[in-house]
């Protein structure tokens, strides 16, 4: 049920971005519910965010504010819609946020950082009755201190979601699509292509050592 035919013009490279960081995202975005020119935050902008920005452009987002740090990112954020760049390293984020776009964001997805208060960040800078969606994992929290403030002590109607990678032949027909007729470039991401097996400790080591990376690919062959 998860297999779908790559078109002749889509590269195994398209493809392969496809199955996951493609699949997350789009999902945390669809979910979001975007009007035409809502302004969107992505929280975190290796693969998955970089895909979710595409998405929210595709889905008529006005601005489309992303949160990192690295300038590879930054800059396929930029060619995927991205209008405006936060880096966390230069301050608090929902102070940076709120200080550019002169109120709330209308939508919120998440989609990096290992801390768990990432998600009240997102509940502080969205508006009353936005949505917040996640898709980042937090293995190194077991528990999150929720402050009442970030959801006006239980009255604004804020949502928040999580999401899985929801994958299945039909889904990924429609995001080869996107690819094929030149909506979605992928390939963007890829930073380094290996071949071999014996390759795949390398490219996991660069994801981790090297800021210049975003996704490497490695070939069985």
């Amino acid at each position: 049920m998860n297999l779908a035919i790559i078109p002749d013009n889509i590269t195994w490279e398209q493809a392969v971005i496809l199955t996951d960081m493609g699949t997350t995202a789009f999902e945390c975005v669809d979910l979001l519910d975007l009007y035409y020119g809502d302004t969107v935050l992505i929280l975190g902008v290796g693969p998955v965010g970089l895909a979710a920005v595409r998405a929210a452009y595709l889905k008529g987002a006005g601005r489309i504010f992303v949160v990192g740090s690295r300038k590879v990112c930054f800059d396929v954020a930029k060619e995927y819609g991205a209008t405006d760049f936060i880096n966390y390293k230069e301050g608090n984020i929902v102070d940076q946020i709120l200080k550019i776009n002169g109120k709330p964001v209308d939508a919120v997805a998440i989609c990096g950082g290992q801390r768990a208060d990432i998600i009240v960040d997102a509940l502080r800078v969205v508006k009353v009755g936005g949505k917040v969606t996640n898709c980042s994992v937090f293995y190194y929290d077991e528990e999150l201190v929720l402050p009442m403030s970030a959801i006006s002590y239980g009255f604004n109607d804020k949502q928040f979601r999580t999401v899985t990678c929801n994958a299945g032949r039909a889904i990924l027909e429609k995001l080869l699509a996107l690819v094929e007729y030149g909506r979605f470039q992928p390939e963007k991401m890829i930073t380094q292509t290996f071949h071999g097996m014996d390759k795949i400790e390398e490219g996991l080591q660069l994801i981790s050592t090297d800021p210049n990376t975003i996704k490497p690919v490695v070939f069985f062959d």
